[in-house]
């Protein structure tokens, strides 16, 4: 059963290799020479000779490089509202924390 399937895929690809006279009734993969399909199937029912037609978005790239889009604008309104801000203080516990984290890191480095 394994040696059929292993000849018919043989036989297909021997086929795709060798230039058919029918190449010209085969339609054109959408995808052309740019086509990304590994099927030797879709390889034998589809010419892949033509690279694929360029689509709006390709021609159009700069679109979005318009003038009214001003993103140093958005940059300056952050710094403003940022600049009135005050973190609150909470130091309840947090310098015995770091001491006590500066003591078991003295620890662990005289251990080595």
């Amino acid at each position: 059963m394994e040696v059929e399937l292993v000849l018919i895929r043989i036989r297909i690809l021997m086929n795709i290799l060798t230039h058919d006279a029918d190449d010209d009734d085969k339609p054109e993969c959408p995808y052309g020479t740019h086509c990304y399909r590994k099927n030797p199937l879709h390889k034998k029912e589809y010419k892949h000779t033509k690279s694929p037609p360029r689509t709006a978005a390709e021609e159009d790239e700069d679109r979005y490089e318009n003038s009214f889009i001003n993103d140093e604008s958005e940059e300056e309104d952050e710094v403003d509202e940022d600049s009135d801000y005050v973190p609150e203080s909470d130091d309840s516990g947090k310098g015995e924390d770091f001491k006590q984290l500066q003591k078991e890191a003295k620890a662990f480095l005289g251990k080595k």
